[in-house]
């Protein structure tokens, strides 16, 4: 008898936070599915099996690695709060034991898939941004507490710092002048308005959780 091969992938889910109290859910809707086969192209040279909707306001994928799947839910959360739009999200590790879908994340099993859905659907969580890991209790814990305090501070944020954060997250090698002037505004207002958003903490809290996720990336032989 042939030993079934497993595949070991991140998995990502999200949903919209009240979205039947939408002003509009035909516009709502719309977004969403726009959203949805952006990203699906955007990144589709990480992501495995393609985010699917799986209700009208929530959807699942797969993707190569953690790490990939939380540059892609951060991304996705930065797109929906420009829009004004409430979402979580959960990122997670998979082990299947039947074969990836590539067309549709659907009809799969294995262990890590329910996990993800059990947290997600957690609604005392305030969280938009929870992590699945349960071979590693720890450190998702630890994920989930930066996670939260990611979330807290993207709620402080003044409708002009989320703007500004948007704008100006994906920076590369263009400087504070360089993003002023695209903006329209001085290097020093940009500069200011940033510092109250709390930039650098919320950064520091991207980065450690990318790092974090790497690492367990680079250990990816154990389940």
């Amino acid at each position: 008898m042939v030993a079934s091969r497993v595949h070991r992938v991140a998995v990502l889910m999200g949903d919209l936070v009240k979205s039947r109290s939408a002003r509009s859910t035909p516009l709502l809707h719309r977004v969403f599915n726009d959203a949805i086969e952006v990203f699906n192209r955007e990144h589709r040279a990480t992501i495995v099996s393609p985010l699917t909707i799986t209700l009208g306001d929530e959807f699942q994928g797969l993707a190569q690695d953690l790490s990939a799947a939380f540059d892609l839910v951060h991304t996705m959360r930065l797109y929906f709060l420009e829009r004004s739009i409430d979402c979580r999200f959960i990122v997670g590790r998979a082990v299947l034991e039947t074969e990836v879908n590539p067309n549709r994340a659907w009809n799969m099993m294995g262990t890590g898939l329910s996990e993800a859905r059990t947290l997600l659907n957690d609604k005392q969580d305030p969280s938009a941004y929870r992590f699945s890991l349960p071979a590693a209790p720890t450190t998702q814990a630890a994920l989930n507490t930066l996670g939260y305090t990611m979330s807290y501070v993207e709620e402080l944020w003044t409708d002009t710092q989320r703007d500004y954060f948007i704008k100006t997250f994906e920076k590369g090698e263009q400087t504070y002048a360089d993003l002023a002037h695209r903006i329209g505004v001085s290097e020093r207002n940009l500069y200011n308005v940033l510092r109250a958003g709390h930039r650098h903490l919320y950064e520091r809290q991207i980065e450690t959780i990318r790092a974090t996720l790497t690492a367990l990336d680079e250990k990816r032989g154990t389940p």
